[in-house]
């Protein structure tokens, strides 16, 4: 026979079970912030409710980009309108979900605990459309990313915490060491970019940032901007505090030539998995890549084109929902009731 104590404790534990079915009904919630913990293990306090990246101005390179644009005013086979695309960045601003800073000081700050957070992509794209040759003022290029994976065919994107930033735009290196916390692939998608060129050309120079390192190359001017996705395969849970991120929005990229806001890279990183940067574009002489006029005309550029970035991205994440108070409440009526019961069986 069961005592009154073993009878109520019964009772509760079947209320707490009645609650567990109403909240595992909606146990997961997708959402658009997450909690972030900076340095992982470190001193820095975690930051609740991150929702976006902002990047700083860098380097973008498009491995056959201009090649590819030619390829497609002139009907060349299909093939010929495919180039990969690489770029990195260095994180600038750290949002909320209600568009507030809520950076650490010590992010690319000073010591103590300075550290930097570092990007770096790798992706083909394709020519959809094009106005006109590259480099006349007034014509337009449309890109997608195909998604595509394969022998020869670069599907990354990495993100990286560094306790000791050297990230360098000049050199292009420093941005794919440290500890990865983020990793996935970019998605297809049906129209990702749109360049439209302005002028310039000979005696505009590449490098409009300070000093000018490229003095061997000059630049055609333009602008454009980029949305993609990727979807997150590897998450480093020291950093991603809670929630399972699903996909990452890459939006409101500016792409702009020439460079005016930083130095134009020597190198990208063309493989995942702390691959070392190549020297390419503004690194490698001119005849090699970019020609004396970086994104112009056949005979003046070279098959590639450097351009620079200006990035943000948001994400996608799923999460374990908090139960609501309604949640605790129905199970206390389901103790409720139950005791009631008894006592009826009882009488």
């Amino acid at each position: 026979m069961k005592t009154r104590k073993s009878r109520f404790l019964s009772l509760i534990g079947s209320a707490i079970v009645a609650g567990s079915i109403v909240n595992g009904a909606n146990a997961q919630v997708i959402t658009t912030n997450f909690d972030f913990d900076p340095d992982g293990a470190g001193p820095i306090a975690t930051i609740p409710n991150v929702a976006t990246f902002d990047w700083g101005p860098d380097s973008a390179f498009s491995d056959g980009g201009n090649a590819a644009i030619q390829n497609f005013i002139g009907g060349g086979p299909a093939a010929g309108n495919l180039f990969n695309l690489y770029t990195h960045g260095v994180l600038s601003i750290i949002r909320n979900q209600t568009n507030m800073d809520v950076t650490p000081n010590s992010l690319n700050g000073p010591p103590p605990n300075e550290f930097e957070i570092t990007f770096v992509a790798g992706f083909q794209e394709q020519v959809v459309a094009a106005s006109g040759l590259p480099g006349v003022p007034g014509n337009q290029a449309t890109f997608r990313s195909t998604g595509a994976i394969g022998p020869g065919i670069p599907n990354f994107f990495e993100i990286y915490y560094d306790a000791t930033p050297d990230a360098l735009p000049l050199a292009g290196t420093g941005y794919n060491d440290g500890t990865r916390i983020i990793a996935g692939t970019i998605n297809a998608d049906i129209a990702s970019t749109l360049f439209s060129f302005i002028g310039g050309g000979a005696g505009t120079p590449l490098d409009g940032f300070g000093a000018d390192d490229y003095p061997a190359h000059d630049s055609i001017t333009g602008f454009g901007a980029t949305q993609l996705e990727a979807t997150i395969t590897f998450q480093d849970n020291n950093f991603i505090v809670n929630g399972d991120l699903l996909l990452m929005s890459i939006v409101n990229t500016f792409n702009n030539l020439n460079f005016t806001q930083v130095d134009p890279s020597a190198a990208f990183v063309k493989a995942a998995g702390g691959a070392a940067p190549v020297p390419d574009g503004a690194g490698v002489l001119p005849a090699l890549s970019l020609g004396a006029v970086n994104a112009g005309l056949p005979g003046l550029s070279g098959p590639d084109v450097q351009f620079q970035t200006d990035a943000t991205n948001s994400f996608t994440v799923l999460q374990q929902e908090v139960p609501e108070p309604a949640t605790a409440a129905m199970a206390l009526l389901g103790l409720g009731g139950l005791m009631m019961g008894s006592r009826r069986r009882r009488a």
